[in-house]
């Protein structure tokens, strides 16, 4: 583990959030072990975790170094997103030296709705911290290079959209790193499902062995600029707003398995937002899907687009008159 006493709990969240007690802390541990072992799956991957785990046991991290730095940030998210799920167990009662789960003359009860309150701001701060782990890796990728040489940082390398930043240009999700990770799943599938079926098989895996190889001609990122990656970005939103739990915020749409799923259903009036969003990008994915086909049959030749060239799909606007009839049929992002 990457505590050893309950001080190292209070440290890394920042406050007095849990009085002193050695019971909190047994209470706290399982709490701690399962979000330490989230992290080692899914973000900081298993070789960098255990690298980590053991300086720290070992007293191994020198002070003002990148991986104490690491640590902190590791160390913020896990205590926050302990300190939420551990908080209905504690049965906790407020007292001046933070939430405590032992009662006593000087200690108040948790009302229901304090509770609520407290788990949501704990869940919205861990998430913000999570965004910063995943930010501060991604810097200093050079420097955690078993992170960097890892599946969890090469699990999303191969897609037309790799980046919070990079979505964020195309549909705002807040620059949220982790709104973005959650929305990957539906990525593929909008990918792989309707993008795959739009460009054909054969161009389709060859765009992909450009991007997968970090060798893209000017070609590719015309199209992958122009086109691909709004079409993916604005399929992928619509989808998720039927598919996933989502906010609407000023900065744009959150969506991840922490925040956005904390309340129950969506309200009334977001129902009708989404449904009105939905609408909005149905209207322009299907723009600028006859637009990218229009495209690719007028360029593509047996020099630049030969893959699109060569396929069944392609048709000479010189010679044939295109029906854009039935292109929100059988190769339709609609047809879920």
């Amino acid at each position: 583990m990457l505590y050893k006493t309950l001080e190292d709990v209070k440290d890394s969240a920042g406050f007095v959030a849990i009085s002193n007690s050695s019971n909190n802390f047994k209470i706290l541990k399982e709490d701690l072990k399962r979000v330490e072992t989230e992290v080692r799956t899914k973000y900081l991957g298993i070789g960098q975790f255990d690298l980590l785990n053991t300086q720290f046991n070992a007293d191994a991290i020198a002070g003002g170094s990148d991986t104490e730095l690491l640590l902190g940030h590791v160390r913020r998210y896990v205590s926050y997103k302990a300190l939420y799920t551990a908080a209905p167990k504690l049965n906790v009662n407020f007292e001046k030296s933070g939430i405590s789960s032992q009662k006593s003359d000087n200690s108040v009860p948790a009302r229901e709705w304090m509770l609520i309150s407290l788990q949501k701001q704990l869940l919205e701060d861990a998430c913000g911290f999570l965004d910063d782990l995943l930010a501060f890796l991604q810097e200093k990728k050079d420097v955690f290079t078993l992170w960097r040489d890892g599946s969890t940082y090469t699990v999303n390398k191969s897609h037309f959209i790799n980046s919070a930043d990079d979505f964020n240009d195309y549909f705002s999700i807040g620059g949220s790193t982790v709104t973005f990770l959650s929305l990957l799943p539906v990525l593929t599938h909008v990918e792989e499902r309707h993008i795959k079926k739009l460009l054909g098989t054969t161009f389709f895996d060859a765009i992909k062995a450009e991007i997968e190889a970090a060798v893209i001609s000017a070609e590719t990122q015309t199209l992958l600029d122009e086109y691909l990656k709004r079409i993916s970005a604005y399929a992928t939103i619509n989808r998720a707003c039927s598919t996933l739990p989502v906010r609407f915020q000023h900065n744009g749409i959150l969506t991840n398995e922490y925040v956005a799923g904390f309340e129950k259903g969506m309200q009334k009036d977001r129902l009708k937002e989404a449904e009105l969003l939905q609408q909005r990008l149905e209207a322009d994915i299907v723009e600028l899907q006859t637009d990218l086909v229009d495209f690719l049959n007028a360029t593509a030749t047996d020099a630049i687009y030969i893959s699109w060239f060569e396929s069944s799909l392609y048709i000479d606007p010189a010679v044939e008159v295109v029906d854009t009839t039935d292109r929100n049929t059988d190769r339709s992002f609609f047809r879920m």
